[in-house]
């Protein structure tokens, strides 16, 4: 590594609370891009769960002024990326199932609906189900089955393709959403021998001869 490339490194540190709280201290601006890439660089690569909480905590505070509209903001796409895209993470890298389900329950209650599109929605309850299957015991399991069976109630593979193309006009690298949530739910099917029916709108018990309907 080059020296120029390690000053830059120096320079710019990864986006952290400590970074933010010590941008609050000076009375700088804390932008919600910043808020959302460090809530991802604690959870996802720190693992530190507590911290994530925390900065989650100072963009619910930005989300509520948007929508109340004080000290004139407003909500712009980013501002739904970056909301939707933090949200998604605490989901995700949850500490445990239950702090999951806590913030997949707010993302469904709190939300405006440009933030709750199909796409968004249906990651939600990926990353709900990965929670718990992560952790595999038996009430878990059944409650990653519960939020399969729901997933399939809303039509996650019936409804109109098009209804996801937001996420990729998110993300440029685009993951399907249906694809991830067919692929994280596998480990649901497999542990209580169940596979989807032939429209794939509920689930039936696994024969061995059959094959499967993904």
């Amino acid at each position: 590594m080059n020296n120029n490339h390690q000053d830059g490194y120096n320079r710019y540190p990864p986006p952290s609370r400590e970074l933010v709280e010590s941008k609050k201290r000076k009375n700088e601006f804390v932008s919600l891009p910043l808020l959302s890439r460090a809530v991802t660089q604690e959870a996802k690569f720190s693992k530190n769960f507590a911290n994530a909480e925390w900065l989650f905590n100072e963009i619910m505070l930005d989300y509520q002024a948007c929508e109340k509209n004080e000290n004139g903001r407003h909500f712009t796409h980013a501002d739904e990326k970056s909301f939707a895209t933090s949200m998604t993470t605490m989901v995700r890298y949850a500490s445990t199932p239950a702090k999951a389900m806590y913030y997949a329950t707010m993302f469904f209650k709190v939300y405006n609906e440009r933030i709750r599109t199909p796409s968004r929605e249906v990651i939600i309850l990926t990353n709900l189900i990965f929670a718990h299957t992560n952790h595999p015991t038996q009430e878990n399991m059944e409650v990653a089955l519960n939020v399969l069976k729901l997933a399939l109630q809303i039509g996650v593979y019936t409804i109109d393709p098009c209804c996801y193309q937001d996420q990729r006009d998110d993300n440029h690298n685009f993951a399907d959403p249906v694809e991830v949530f067919t692929s994280i739910s596998k480990k649901v099917l497999n542990y209580f021998k169940m596979t989807l029916s032939f429209d794939k709108t509920e689930l039936v018990p696994f024969v061995a001869s059959a094959r499967m309907n993904f």
